[in-house]
């Protein structure tokens, strides 16, 4: 393209979106592709031990902000969990489990859902986004899969319950956008694979339908 700041968070999604594409076609060439992106996600881990909390992706790869985010470590704990299911090579297991911990370690919140970034100085903004619950959702199923520990998925479970009766149906769960609405129920749909819960349907539902109701 023709330059500018490059976001790790982006490069997140463009990574998860080609192994989506890898596991529909086969095609090595889109593994590869995801493996370099998530080789550039990987620089973006804060190796600083003089910062509060040390670890975490940063959000942008600019010198202007030096934020660690859930949007940036979460999901590229998944892409790391989903490249190790597809190649056996250990270091990608490692690698997700230690964003997963930190996230965990750094911005969980008391109502069992995570807040949005911590700063250089060490304050943590505490917008509770759909799509970063559900990233650690997500992160908690393959984790479990990847790694046969129940105790990622009871995580997920309880992100995903204290997530549904966080937003509701209404008002707090339509504010949070159609964008990061799909990333939530994504993650929610697989969660719901391996550990039913009606709850998670129900609430899909409603979305959609409010959502077909007032839209144009």
């Amino acid at each position: 393209g023709p330059g500018g700041e490059t976001y790790f968070d982006d490069n997140d999604w463009v990574a998860l979106d080609l192994l989506y594409d890898y596991r529909l076609t086969a095609d090595p060439q889109l593994l590869s592709l995801a493996e370099q992106t998530f080789d550039f996600i990987r620089s973006g881990w804060a190796a600083d031990p003089s910062l509060p909390c040390p670890g975490g992706v940063y959000w942008v790869d600019a010198a202007r902000s030096r934020d660690r985010n859930t949007t940036s470590t979460a999901p590229a704990a998944d892409v790391a969990a989903e490249l190790y299911q597809l190649t056996g090579d250990g270091t990608y297991l490692s690698w997700a489990e230690q964003a997963y911990a930190w996230v965990q370690g750094c911005l969980a919140a008391p109502d069992g859902l995570y807040y949005d970034h911590i700063g250089a100085g060490g304050t943590v903004d505490q917008t509770e986004w759909s799509y970063n619950q559900g990233s650690m959702v997500g992160a908690g199923v393959l984790l479990s899969e990847a790694t046969g520990q129940a105790s990622y998925l009871q995580d997920a479970v309880h992100t995903a319950q204290a997530a549904v009766a966080h937003y509701g149906t209404g008002s707090q769960l339509a504010s949070q956008g159609p964008a990061f609405n799909a990333i939530y129920f994504r993650n929610l749909a697989l969660l719901d694979r391996v550990s039913p819960d009606p709850s998670y349907a129900q609430e899909m539902s409603a979305y959609g339908a409010a959502e077909w109701s007032t839209r144009d």
